[in-house]
């Protein structure tokens, strides 16, 4: 039984989750599991199943034991397939952005927007990000999206700058990926630079999780991007995570709380608390 053979490993994994010379050194494992059914059906090796498993991992902070199933072989084969495509698809200009316009409820008034890309996947079918952002995210490739995004907005807002229409800022997405990146910050720089657009109306937007990861590194990278005039968000607040100590440390002008605390603060009072707190928090 699955129950089983997760309450086997997790007892084999124990005992060298940490280093006996430092007990505090957490050790971390993904563990991709294939039961002997799957194997009996397919005729095919069990580690290529496993490693499929393996490689949907996404949590670094805890030990993974992922089973196998046929859905996992064809988000692979997917994966693979739109990734193999990404640039004949950027050559072909089959990406494209819309604009969400920011709205100040009290004034009814339009302070910024935020860049959304969409996929014209092969001129046949418009992709939602959902559709394509996670693939690319385990990879580089969301850097190659990321900055087909930021290159798009800096040439727009070169447009309206040419033609004195009013500037607000547009808020881009920064991934984990791009991230960890040699020299990103000049990269960014460079790029917003080349289109003569004033820093300001930029705003890097990552979620909590990257935030989260790496804080120290994180935390210089933001900063630096601060000290040019850039603008920062933080996305997703309140998913998954409990530790709030990277509010105080991190350049942060703008939290936007996660759907899940809003939507239903008509007539659920919990949330509305939750909400002020975090309002509290942030302040």
């Amino acid at each position: 039984p699955d129950d089983e053979i997760v309450e086997k490993l997790t007892d084999f994994f124990a005992p060298i989750s940490y280093l006996k010379e430092n007990p505090s050194y957490k050790i971390y494992y993904r563990c991709g599991v294939v039961t002997m059914m799957n194997c009996l059906n397919s005729g095919r090796r069990v580690s290529d199943y496993a490693k499929i498993a393996q490689s949907l991992g996404k949590k670094n902070n805890q030990t993974e034991i992922i089973f196998y199933t046929k859905e996992m072989h064809d988000k692979v084969m997917y994966s693979k397939q739109i990734k193999a495509y990404l640039d004949t698809a950027l050559r072909n200009e089959e990406f494209f952005i819309y604009l969400q316009p920011k709205i100040n409820v009290e004034t009814n008034t339009l302070e910024g927007a935020e860049a959304l890309v969409r996929w014209n996947f092969k001129t046949k079918e418009i992709l939602s990000p959902a559709k394509f952002i996670p693939y690319f995210e385990t990879d580089d490739s969301i850097s190659k999206i990321d900055s087909f995004v930021l290159k798009t907005v800096c040439k727009k807002l070169q447009e309206w700058k040419k033609q004195n229409l009013a500037l607000y800022p547009i808020s881009v997405n920064l991934s984990r990926k791009q991230i960890e990146k040699v020299n990103i910050v000049d990269h960014l720089r460079e790029i917003v630079d080349s289109y003569e657009v004033d820093h300001s109306l930029i705003d890097f937007e990552l979620t909590e999780s990257a935030a989260i990861d790496n804080t120290k590194s994180i935390q210089e990278i933001l900063e630096n991007l601060k000290s040019l005039g850039f603008k920062i968000s933080v996305d997703d607040f309140g998913t998954g995570y409990s530790n709030l100590a990277y509010l105080q440390r991190l350049p942060i002008d703008v939290l936007k709380i996660d759907r899940s605390f809003v939507e239903h603060m008509v007539d659920d009072r919990d949330q509305v608390a939750i909400v002020r707190t975090i309002q509290s928090l942030a302040e």
